[in-house]
């Protein structure tokens, strides 16, 4: 059985809808056994309720021959175990019977994404995907229309509160999703999702916004003053009172051209631009993503041999958890970094932090980061295992900062990694508490053929061919390179070119695939 209680009541039995549902009286009926079936009733309180004018035996006799009729609409008899329980004192819902009810459904994904353990709600891609199941599931306020005639008020009293509060719960579910999809660069889904909301809530001044800058990043700025200033207008005309200081300073924002790409990211930030697009890697970005999700997770390595795509995963994460953080995403590269003297300048550096006209102390670095709600990406740190201090002493001074470090377990310095999540160096420093997590990405394995030019085409060639799974984004030769652990490929710069690797020779760029840094 399928009840529907979210918007106009509907109820199937075996996706037949239930005809004999018509009377009010046996709707209100099941909805509050339904709802409230975690306890048994008693009989004469269900007499009571729904028939307070009638003398207790006519009442009585009432609610029985509605039972009857209620029982055979949803043949109960037919289900093992049956829906509803009576027995000559009680009646309750049995929530163990096979059935599906909207507003649990709702409900569930609320509670799993309240009770999920992440930094903030708009940045857990899982409880956003939980959101958006149940702002599906709302198709409206509960049992909206219905009204219960001749009952005791509680009832009326009871659907009210149960509607206000499932509908705040709803409002605060669009207003997150909307805010993750403009934050996304995704204007169009938070307009839709906005509306819905506003629909629900027609004063909600901050959905207004949400439109506004939907509109301004959409459809252009007139369209976007257009409708703030219809608002204005009806609140004028409704409620004698002008927009809020936060609406009128959007409004100004969007006429002087000043309006933010996103709704919830930072100005700052440095990532470079990736000069090629990512193949494959879902299951991996999805992993680490969860994890910088997580409240409690503050480093995350990923671990893998030379060519296995460590940076490029990296940069794609950089660049996808980039809206999501409000002071930024901060790409540190360190393979020409070898001590903590130039980590600390590299910090520096990728953080714009001022120069004063002297080196650059780990003090420097703390209060930079300080309460910054950040993400640092610290690239080929497999040479600096030993100065892992340097890189826990940040992290414990800064409580909102989360880290992600690529290492190579065939580098300088073997052995990164492994234990507890940890980034393990030789001299047994470690970077985070064992709440971190290591992603490996695969084992270096001896050449299966030759890695000259014409062998590394031809092989290419073919995986391109099969459609073979490719770990990196270097083009088909990255498969080639991740599977037999040499340093071969082919880089696709954004000039257009194509530049071919030596076995064992990377520079800079085709390291890092990319042109020009940019802003996050």
């Amino acid at each position: 059985m399928t009840i529907r209680l979210l918007g106009t009541p509907l109820v199937t039995v075996d996706g037949a809808p239930v005809a004999g549902l018509v009377n009010s009286k046996a709707l209100a009926l099941l909805s509050w056994l339904v709802l409230e079936g975690d306890r048994p009733h008693l009989r004469e309180g269900l007499a009571a309720k729904f028939w307070r004018d009638q003398p207790e035996h006519l009442a009585n006799q009432n609610l029985r021959q509605l039972l009857t009729r209620l029982r055979r609409a949803i043949r109960d008899s037919e289900a093992s175990p049956p829906h509803i329980l009576v027995t000559a004192h009680q009646v309750q819902f049995d929530r163990t019977s096979d059935y599906w009810l909207d507003v649990e459904a709702f409900e569930g994904l609320l509670d799993q994404a309240a009770r999920h353990p992440h930094r903030r709600l708009e940045a857990c891609p899982s409880c956003l995907k939980r959101l958006g199941a149940a702002i599906a599931i709302y198709r409206g306020a509960l049992l909206d229309g219905f009204g219960l005639s001749g009952g005791d008020p509680s009832f009326d009293e009871w659907l009210a509160i149960e509607r206000e509060r499932l509908q705040m719960r709803a409002c605060a579910a669009m207003h997150a999703v909307a805010n993750r999809h403009l934050a996304c660069g995704r204007p169009e889904s938070a307009f839709l999702v906005a509306l819905r909301l506003l629909q629900q809530d027609p004063w909600n001044e901050s959905a207004e916004r949400i439109v506004m800058h939907a509109l301004a990043l959409s459809d252009g700025r007139n369209e976007a003053l257009a409708h703030y200033r219809a608002f204005r207008a009806s609140l004028l005309r409704d409620l004698g009172v002008e927009p809020e200081d936060a609406t009128r300073r959007l409004e100004a924002q969007i006429r002087s051209g000043r309006l933010p790409v996103s709704g919830l990211r930072g100005s700052a930030g440095t990532t470079p631009l990736p000069g090629t697009r990512l193949v494959g890697r879902q299951t991996e970005i999805a992993t680490i993503r969860n994890h910088l999700a997580s409240r409690d997770r503050r480093l995350v390595t990923i671990h893998g041999p030379g060519g296995s795509g460590k940076t490029r995963l990296a940069l794609e994460v950089a660049q996808r958890e980039a809206p999501l953080w409000q002071d930024g995403v901060w790409f540190v590269p360190l393979s020409e970094v070898a001590s903590v003297e130039g980590l600390t300048c590299a910090l520096a550096s990728s953080l714009d932090i001022p120069s004063s006209g002297r080196e650059f102390a780990l003090g420097d670095i703390i209060a930079a980061c300080g309460d910054k709600e950040a993400l640092l990406v610290l690239d080929s740190f497999d040479q600096l295992v030993s100065e892992a201090e340097v890189v826990s002493e940040v992290l414990g001074s800064a409580p909102r900062l989360k880290v992600v470090v690529t290492s190579d377990p065939f580098g300088p310095a073997r052995g990164v990694g492994g234990r507890g999540g940890r980034l393990v160096g030789p001299r047994g420093g470690h970077l985070d508490p064992p709440g971190g997590r290591v992603i490996r990405l695969g084992e270096a394995v001896r050449p299966r053929c030759s890695a000259d030019r014409s062998g590394l085409r031809s092989h290419a060639w073919q995986r391109r061919r099969r459609g073979a799974d490719m770990p990196s984004s270097v083009g088909p030769a990255a498969g080639y390179r991740a599977r037999c652990g040499v340093g071969a490929g082919v880089v696709m710069p954004r000039n257009g070119r194509t530049d071919s690797a030596e076995p064992g020779v990377s520079s800079r760029a085709r390291r890092y695939g990319w042109a020009e840094p940019h802003s996050a």
